[in-house]
Formats: structure tokens, sequence, C-alpha cells
């Protein structure tokens, strides 16, 4: 375990926000760039995953272009049945919020649809 200062997480944040800036600036495409912020998202927190989806409410379905993930992870790009999530996951989604998942197969609002 890494004792880090509020400084020191601070400096961190600045930097990927900057780097990011950055990203977009030099972007040449949308789905570069979609990917770029994902994987830098997805290494600043060391998550196992970290992606955007884009919810077609007409065909009431979710939308995952390239996603970040740990090695050994499968890819989830494609499209998923809204369905699939749970109602809290699906209301966070249509509202345009951002959805967290830190535990999928334990977090309350998704363990039963793991």
């Amino acid at each position: 375990v890494q004792d880090v200062t509020e400084q020191r997480r601070e400096q961190l944040n600045q930097k990927i926000l900057l780097d990011i800036a950055e990203k977009i600036r030099r972007a040449e495409n949308v789905e570069d760039l979609i990917f770029d912020v994902v994987e830098s998202v997805g290494r600043h927190l060391g998550a196992t995953r970290c992606l955007f989806m884009e919810i077609d409410a007409e065909r009431e379905a979710a939308i995952i272009h390239r996603d970040y993930r740990a090695a050994g992870q499968p890819a989830l790009e494609g499209e998923i049945p809204l369905g699939r999530f749970s109602p809290d996951s699906i209301e966070i989604l249509r509202s345009g919020r951002t959805l967290v998942n830190d535990d999928v197969k334990n977090n309350p609002r998704t363990a039963r649809f793991y």
C-alpha cells in the first residue's frame, strides 16, 4: 500500500487532465480519441476495464466501442440489449449520468445480473 498525499493526488489528477486535453487537441478521428481517453482514465485509476457506452434508445441497446481492459480480460465491444442491465443501471444510463461499477459481481445494483 502506497501512502499518497493529497498534493500528489492533485498533481496526478492535473496531469491526466492535461494529457487528455492534449489528446483532444491532436485527435484526428473520434474513434481513436475515445479509446485514447478511456485507456488514459483506465490506467490512471488502475481499473480492470474502462469504456464509453452509447445508448441507442430507439433500438433499446447500449453500444460499446473499443474498451480499455487489463490483460486477460475479454473485449466488450459491440451492442448489448438494455434488458441485460439492471433497472437502476438503465435509469442512470438514460439520464446521461456516469455509471461506475467498482465490482460488477458484488455491487448490489448489478450482482443479480452478472
